[in-house]
């Protein structure tokens, strides 16, 4: 018998736990990649759960894009309301929303003035099922994460843990 070892992402939060993608968030990822200029961007959200043991948060599922939403080669807009249903059927197996992610047609992502402004929105609305809002953008080359802290009102990046 072959055993494949599940590759993660694991990236390093401001309190130096954990933040982990699994395998097949990572693939949804990469099937999504915007590959040329002409590509619509894509997104949804984000769905796992904080360990209260760890403190680590833990992105084990996300919705796609759907049928309604809003998309063009620079902008992805949630409009479709299959995206709360993902919610509402993940949330019978322990996920909840911790954030969005978005594709970008750049190698290495950086977010637009748009992002920011949509994400300092996020974090003053929403209310994640983590104590950070998770912000993901999926480039050609690079995966971005960033997270928004409503208490101090900061959005950072936090890199990939080596």
């Amino acid at each position: 018998m072959i055993i494949v070892e599940e590759k993660l992402k694991k990236f390093v939060l401001p309190s130096r736990n954990n933040l982990i993608i699994h395998t097949n968030v990572l693939e949804v990822f990469s099937f999504y990649r915007q590959r040329s200029l002409t590509d619509s961007e894509s997104g949804g959200f984000l769905l796992g759960y904080q360990n209260l043991t760890t403190n680590s948060i833990i992105i084990d599922d996300l919705s796609v894009p759907q049928k309604k939403d809003f998309k063009n080669p620079i902008r992805f807009i949630i409009r479709d309301s299959g995206h709360k249903k993902k919610i509402q059927q993940a949330q019978k197996g322990g996920s909840f929303f911790l954030g969005t992610w978005h594709t970008h047609p750049q190698n290495f992502v950086s977010p637009s003035f748009i992002d920011i402004s949509d994400w300092k929105e996020s974090i003053k609305k929403e209310k994640p099922a983590a104590d950070l809002m998770v912000f993901v953008i999926v480039g050609r080359q690079d995966i971005g994460v960033w997270v928004g802290d409503n208490e101090q009102k900061k959005i950072m990046r936090i890199r990939e843990k080596l």
